[in-house]
């Protein structure tokens, strides 16, 4: 009678893979987008969609000295919202409050001449109570509408972000 043989040592199984890291729901980084502008600072993932939330600076890609427009401050799902500068590459410059990209609530607009507005905004206008300051120092107190206002010329032109 020949030996019995010894049963086969069964194979063990493979490990299986180790699953990826799920993506973060958030975090803090640099993107830089196809025009060259870049935002540095907080994000967001939402519906698969990685977005400005929290504090961060923007800067617009320009060409070559050139001046770039910029946006430092509180973002909320990829829209400028709460506290904020803009600075534009005419020099004008606004600080303040944002609401879904635009000028909303308390904030400062420094026009390219040196005037300046204080006060109150609305949809991206002068809106409310305010000063405006002309640049010869001269200020006007008083209720602004819609971009419009005491000691404002007929002919002043107020860009919004």
């Amino acid at each position: 009678m020949a030996p019995k043989k010894a049963p086969a040592a069964a194979e063990p199984e493979p490990e299986p893979e180790p699953e990826a890291p799920p993506e973060p729901e958030e975090g803090e980084g640099i993107f830089y987008f196809p025009d060259n502008s870049k935002y540095e600072g907080l994000w967001l993932m939402k519906d698969g969609v990685k977005m400005r939330h929290g504090k961060g600076m923007f800067v617009e890609g320009v060409p070559e000295g050139s001046t770039p427009q910029s946006y430092e401050g509180e973002w909320r799902e990829d829209a400028m919202h709460g506290f904020g500068t803009f600075r534009y590459a005419s020099n004008a410059k606004y600080v303040g409050e944002f609401a879904n990209n635009q000028y909303s609530g308390h904030g400062t607009y420094t026009f390219p001449d040196g005037s300046s507005y204080e006060g109150a905004f609305l949809a991206g206008q002068m809106h409310g109570a305010g000063c405006y300051l002309d640049k010869q120092g001269v200020s006007w107190k008083g209720k602004f509408y819609n971009g419009m206002g005491p000691g404002l010329p007929t002919n002043a032109t107020f860009l919004a972000a």
